[in-house]
């Protein structure tokens, strides 16, 4: 089956079309976007090596020092692979907080454990693995779990979110119908025709329009 690139299913597991089976074999015939982020030249070379045999887009690799945002920004990687046996705090946070912006999966390897370090990485929203050795099979591996793991954590962060945000609006909804039913004392259908009339008319989600309403009586 030919590779596809990373960019052209984005949107399908933004929007948890795909199952997480799905998503697994989907990132073996992908042709993933990586940036590599490495101090040491000679390792970040076999990094390199190891990352397009197993089918990976190398974008770039990039220093410490370099601007990584902007790196981020502009190459617009599937994922970020950092490779470093020790990385500064410094770097970790800067990572956690490009994370928050680009939000990407970020795997560091290191041929060193390190309990403290990969606290630390995980603390910033890092996946940290300790690699023996270079293997490109191991590290396609790590970085499809990475992968993975992201996509679904990030799906279920959506789900809350929109859980959350229909659990406001219910309550605004309630909030409001039972303002025009004590103030005019219309029935419950009734206050609840009245608001989903005038929001219709106003172009608006009845939601949006029970806010509106209670910000103008004050209750809001």
């Amino acid at each position: 089956m030919p590779h596809t690139d990373g960019t052209h299913i984005a949107p399908l597991m933004q929007k948890g079309a795909m199952r997480h089976a799905d998503l697994g074999r989907l990132f073996q015939i992908m042709t993933l976007r990586v940036i590599l982020i490495d101090s040491r030249t000679e390792r970040s070379e076999r990094m390199e090596k190891a990352l397009v045999e197993s089918g990976f887009h190398v974008l770039a690799v990039l220093r410490e020092t370099d601007d990584l945002y902007a790196g981020l920004r502009n190459l617009k990687p599937d994922a970020v692979i950092i490779d470093a046996d020790s990385p500064t705090r410094d770097t970790l946070e800067h990572l956690g907080a490009l994370s928050q912006r680009f939000p990407k999966p970020m795997i560091m390897m290191s041929d060193v454990a390190d309990a403290a370090l990969t606290r630390a990485a995980a603390s910033v929203g890092v996946s940290a693995y300790v690699v023996d050795g270079l293997s490109s099979s191991v590290v396609r591996s790590l970085v499809d779990v990475a992968m993975l793991h992201f996509q679904s954590h990030r799906q279920l962060h959506a789900e809350l979110s929109k859980t959350q945000q229909d659990l406001s609006d219910r309550r605004c909804i309630d909030q409001a119908k039972c303002h025009l039913m004590e103030r005019h004392g219309f029935s419950e259908d009734r206050a609840y025709g009245v608001m989903r009339r005038l929001a219709m008319r106003r172009q608006q989600r009845l939601a949006d329009f029970a806010r509106a309403l209670l910000s103008q009586e004050g209750l809001s």
